[in-house]
């Protein structure tokens, strides 16, 4: 669409109008105009080709002195002027890098209320620095960093060991990808309960599904409860798919049986077995020293 869309005339425009909205009555709803979605694709590609140093096009996204727009594409008929790489230059902004020393990043930080950010370099998933922005500088504010050869740019959410973390530390990312995987898991094993019996089936729900639900939710603590109710439902279906119930079925007893915790009740007492640990000993020196016995200033 966003090759041959641009070069469309008045009327043909018209016509694919026409089809969308013919489709959205169809459909019952309201679709969103072309015009819309080929300016955000265009803005989407421009913006992938001028960050992708090995893309042929990458040269055409020249930055002009002031370093605030790229310069345009020189054209001498309509044609060459509505198509792709003339149109994604003028429409791009190109972000703006901001060159700091890393030991005195604090200081560039603005105060105030903040939203936090990411660092991540080039393909490198995993958050290198942990950035907090203004409110009002808005979540696709163009902030980068240059280190050395490297541009780090900020992004909204950063996988560290297997869990997704986002600026609001809401992890409503990290839970609807978790429960993905879950419900993949226990569609396979649903497949093949005839070769299994209870105790193998359990087996392998503890294993693959269980495991996965309890690997660092300590994180959650603290969510409230709609936000880890999926998590929950992933716990009653793998409950019901060990003993071959029904979709329906009541899973107090079933989890009663397999001395399961509720998702709930599995976050807090995790919390509360590693406050322990850190009050009597098992727990790192670093969470250990920051427990410490409240001291009564007069006897009681």
């Amino acid at each position: 669409m966003i090759v041959w869309y641009s070069s469309c005339t008045v009327s043909e425009r018209k016509d694919l109008h026409r089809v969308v909205k013919v489709a959205g009555r169809i459909i019952g709803t309201d679709l969103p105009s072309l015009d819309s979605v080929y300016t955000s694709r265009l803005k989407k590609k421009a913006s992938s080709i001028s960050r992708d140093t090995t893309h042929p096009g990458h040269c055409l996204f020249d930055l002009l002195p002031s370093g605030k727009r790229y310069t345009a594409i020189r054209t001498k008929t309509n044609r060459l002027r509505n198509s792709f790489f003339p149109r994604a230059v003028v429409s791009t902004t190109p972000p703006q890098h901001i060159r700091v020393d890393l030991r005195r990043l604090g200081s560039a930080l603005e105060p105030g209320p903040s939203r936090g950010f990411f660092l991540t370099q080039g393909s490198f998933s995993s958050p290198l620095l942990p950035l907090a922005c203004s409110s009002t500088m808005g979540p696709h504010h163009h902030l980068a960093i240059s280190f050395g050869n490297s541009l780090i740019t900020p992004t909204e959410d950063a996988r560290s060991l297997g869990v997704i973390l986002d600026g609001q530390l809401s992890f409503s990312a990290h839970t609807a990808n978790l429960t993905r995987s879950c419900r993949f898991l226990l569609y396979n094993i649903r497949r093949i309960p005839t070769f299994l019996s209870q105790e193998a089936t359990q087996l392998l729900v503890q294993s693959l599904v269980i495991s996965r639900l309890d690997y660092c939710n300590l994180l959650l603590a603290g969510l409230p409860l709609w936000a880890i109710r999926a998590l929950q439902l992933v716990q009653n279906a793998a409950a019901r798919l060990i003993f071959n119930l029904p979709k329906f079925t009541h899973v107090t007893p079933l989890l009663h049986s397999l001395h399961w915790l509720p998702v709930v009740k599995r976050i807090r007492f995790k919390t509360l077995m590693l406050a322990f640990k850190a009050k009597t000993g098992p727990a790192p020196p670093y969470l250990m020293a920051m427990v410490k016995s409240r001291s009564v200033p007069r006897a009681l």
